[in-house]
């Protein structure tokens, strides 16, 4: 009978909703290769840790380099991101002596010790006997050649501090995202110290980097030209210079937070989505 024959057919067995269910794994393609398991988390776009300010005047403790540190803690408030005065770079801090003009050379100091010492000496050897001339001889030249000593090894240090702060302003500079380059118009164009500095880079050593330049003039005449000279070196130094650079006259730096307020509401949105922007896309980072 057919209801005998359905009977005798096997009823399928209900499912449970509560059975655990096979659930397929994730899969992503590397390349050509499907790795089972894995997904790709991509790395979150880091914003710059501060702005690295670079001030080229041969003068220390000077005005471009007080306006220089307004600009860079404007724009790091405006890009919320924190100031700090320790990655302030002046160069003239360890800039070679010839920079200043205020030091005699070594070759005049030894000079006058020389005379000085010869005086001494003949003043003396008409007052004690040749012996004792001789043993005061040897005393002086033995003091002599302990004071040169002396002088080596001091310059020595100090040149070894130069070299130092170089090392670190090369690097600091280097690796930084947003950079402001300040320098005092001279002869209608930036600062023999500005150039020193910049030949010292590697090629390329600023890719990546937004570079502001600040400059500051005593005639508006001439204003323009530091500003226009610097951006083909920043160029070929692989540096971004997409907003107008900050052109300020020697009487502007009397109220400078007025004068730098508009440029920076103007141009700091442009400098963020730019430094944003010229960040390395991360690598996909499998992950099982």
């Amino acid at each position: 009978m057919p209801s005998a024959a359905l009977e005798s057919q096997a009823a399928p067995e209900p499912q449970n909703a509560l059975a655990p269910q096979t659930v397929p794994e994730p899969q992503v393609v590397l390349g050509s290769q499907v790795v089972p398991g894995s997904q790709v988390v991509p790395e979150p776009l880091v914003w710059p840790q501060s702005v690295v300010t670079v001030v080229g005047n041969p003068r220390p403790g000077s005005r471009t380099a007080a306006a220089a540190a307004s600009v860079a803690e404007l724009l790091a408030s405006e890009l919320g991101t924190p100031y700090r005065i320790d990655e302030l770079i002046d160069l003239v801090t360890f800039a070679p002596a010839i920079f200043r003009g205020d030091q005699p050379s070594k070759a005049e100091q030894s000079a006058d010790a020389d005379q000085s010492a010869e005086a001494e000496r003949a003043a003396e050897a008409n007052q004690v006997a040749e012996a004792e001339r001789a043993a005061e001889a040897n005393q002086v030249a033995e003091a002599e050649r302990a004071a040169e000593a002396n002088q080596v090894a001091e310059a020595e240090r100090a040149a070894e501090v130069e070299r130092a702060a170089l090392e670190n302003a090369v690097d600091l500079v280097s690796s930084a995202s947003v950079i402001v380059i300040a320098t005092p118009v001279y002869k209608g164009s930036y600062t023999g110290l500005v150039k020193s500095f910049l030949d010292i880079l590697r090629p390329q050593a600023l890719a990546g980097a937004v570079v502001i330049p600040v400059t500051v003039s005593a005639a508006p005449s001439h204003k323009l030209l530091a500003d226009q000279h610097l951006r083909p070196i920043l160029a070929e130094l692989g540096a971004t210079t997409p907003v107008p650079g900050v052109i300020l006259e020697e009487h502007d730096l009397e109220d400078l937070q007025v004068v730098l307020a508009t440029w920076i509401r103007t141009n700091a949105t442009i400098i963020q989505s730019t430094t944003i922007a010229l960040q390395p896309v991360p690598e996909p980072t499998p992950t099982h």
